[in-house]
């Protein structure tokens, strides 16, 4: 590689103008990328929920389901006991 010498083109000089503009792209370059990181993490995190409240909608529904049960077994077996004592 040639030193550098006088009268030699060493391609566009930059200024600190252009070096202040190329920096503040760079931020809203990361700016933009780390929102659209953070919004799609907003719509995950919002599915998850969703699929959690379906979730534990079915689970009550299911636990309502299952006392019913139990108590019409309950009933069901007192009412067989009751008859059983009257014999």
């Amino acid at each position: 590689m040639a030193s550098y010498r006088p009268g030699m083109d060493s391609g566009a000089a930059v200024n600190g103008t252009d070096t202040a503009t190329l920096r503040k792209d760079a931020a809203a370059r990361k700016l933009t990328e780390t929102t659209a990181r953070c919004a799609a993490a907003l719509a995950a995190a919002e599915e998850n929920v969703l699929r959690a409240e379906v979730a534990l909608a079915t689970a009550e529904k299911r636990l309502r389901r299952s006392q019913d049960m139990r108590n019409r077994f309950l009933e069901r077996r007192q009412q067989i006991r009751e008859g059983a004592g009257r014999v």
